[in-house]
């Protein structure tokens, strides 16, 4: 945790590598989400 706090400049929800990796987790996690809520 405290490597992650050295870079303040960085949000930690967007890492470097596989922005398009992480977006598509992302995308998933709200349709999960959404389909629960129906």
């Amino acid at each position: 945790m405290s490597r992650n706090k050295s870079k303040q400049g960085v949000s930690p929800k967007r890492p470097h590598k596989h922005p398009q990796k992480t977006a598509k987790r992302i995308a998933v996690k709200m349709a999960r989400k959404a389909a629960q809520a129906k």
